[in-house]
């Protein structure tokens, strides 16, 4: 098994060498040489490879999507019960208050757990407040991170759109694919 993390960087590696795409395509179709795949990448494999090399849109069709969903209440008792391990107990007050301030999302979740963690190390009580002022830096920068990438990909206006209104451009379609 292969792992291709952070895939989104071949739309621009793969410039240069298309044919790595189809080098990938080659192993993943021999099934004497047992190889699997798994890319992980912000996004759409189509756009990566259709960047990379327009003629080139072998990949996206052997691939299986997973998109990444926020966690449930369930899931994130289960993710925060790893305070635990440093003697911090995850409190329906604490389990409430990531999932307030997170949504469920994966990345704002795992941001904010550890910022609970290390103030619970540092401090030796819980300061969810402090927690979260501390984690401040990396939320915004994923926030920049994520308009640059819907800017990128001409889906920002798109998205306000749909948010906010008027929808002027943006499509059922376009509304489908972001959600």
């Amino acid at each position: 098994v292969f792992v291709l993390d952070e895939f989104d960087s071949a739309r621009n590696l793969f410039q240069s060498y298309p044919q790595a795409f189809h080098a990938i395509r080659g192993l993943a179709d021999r099934p004497d040489s047992r190889v699997s795949f798994v890319a992980t990448s912000r996004r759409a494999l189509y756009d990566i490879e259709h960047k990379a090399d327009s003629s080139s849109l072998i990949l996206s069709g052997i691939f299986h999507k997973i998109h990444l969903s926020c966690f449930s209440h369930d899931e994130l008792e289960v993710l925060l019960g790893r305070l635990a391990s440093i003697g911090l107990s995850p409190t329906p007050r604490i389990i409430e208050f990531v999932m307030d301030n997170c949504g469920g999302h994966p990345f704002l979740t795992s941001i904010l757990a550890f910022q609970i963690a290390k103030t619970w190390l540092t401090c030796g009580f819980e300061d969810l407040d402090a927690s979260l002022r501390n984690g401040r830096v990396d939320f915004l920068e994923h926030y920049t991170d994520l308009t640059a990438l819907l800017s990128e990909e001409g889906n920002l206006k798109k998205l306000l759109e749909i948010v906010f209104g008027p929808v002027v451009t943006a499509t059922v379609s376009d509304a489908v694919r972001l959600e």
